[in-house]
């Protein structure tokens, strides 16, 4: 929700140790995180001996539904027993059609250059943001995280973005600790000088008003 993740290598090691399986849920990174946007799995080169992997395709893939991946004995085994999976009937012919033509663009060189361009966003934009005084997730994430600790600041901060013409979303407790209370920004590939120019100026603007 704050546009961080853990350090989810720690974790399978420890996994493998008691013999348990990793459950990921990675709706938002697939797509995005990794080497060709192939999730956090990859990230951090987990191998699926005791992995379970969730991932999205209505996120980055801008499509419908999503899958899970892991080892065959897993895979198997949720077949014959989630009750999501048997009463479950097959995703749309277009949407799957949709899905499989954004991965052959992620795998093209337009897609290496639209994820470079993501990640040079996203830097920026938290960089930005630290300079001017704000403290964020340090762009761990293209979802970059402000944090504002009282709601009432998020609250007054959207509105006021809004009123520029920026969208920003409110996170607020319980969905994050009460201290982490505040706003993300979704940052993209198609954000181009002059949008970051505009969040400089609007952030710049609010930092005493607001905050």
């Amino acid at each position: 929700m704050t546009g961080k993740f853990h350090p989810l290598d720690k974790y399978y090691e420890i996994a493998k140790k008691f013999d348990a399986i990793l459950y990921i849920d990675d709706a938002h990174g697939f797509g995005v995180i990794g080497e060709g946007g192939r999730g956090i799995a990859n990230h951090f080169n987990l191998n699926w001996e005791n992995l379970l992997y969730v991932g999205s395709l209505s996120k980055a893939l801008s499509s419908l539904g999503g899958f899970i991946a892991g080892n065959k004995e897993i895979i198997d085994y949720i077949k014959m027993t989630a009750p999501t999976f048997i009463f479950s009937g097959p995703l749309p012919l277009p949407n799957l059609a949709a899905a499989l033509a954004a991965i052959d663009i992620l795998d093209s060189a337009e897609g290496k250059q639209s994820l470079e361009k993501l990640w040079h966003n996203t830097k920026n934009v938290s960089q930005m943001l630290e300079k001017i005084g704000y403290q964020t997730n340090k762009g761990m994430t293209p979802i970059v995280s402000v944090y504002l600790g009282k709601i009432e600041k998020a609250v007054a901060l959207t509105k006021a973005c809004y009123e520029k013409g920026i969208f920003v979303n409110i996170t607020a407790n319980p969905a994050v600790p009460k201290n982490k209370n505040g706003i993300r920004i979704s940052v993209n590939s198609v954000h181009d000088e002059n949008d970051l120019k505009l969040l400089e100026n609007v952030f710049s603007s609010l930092y005493r008003t607001v905050i």
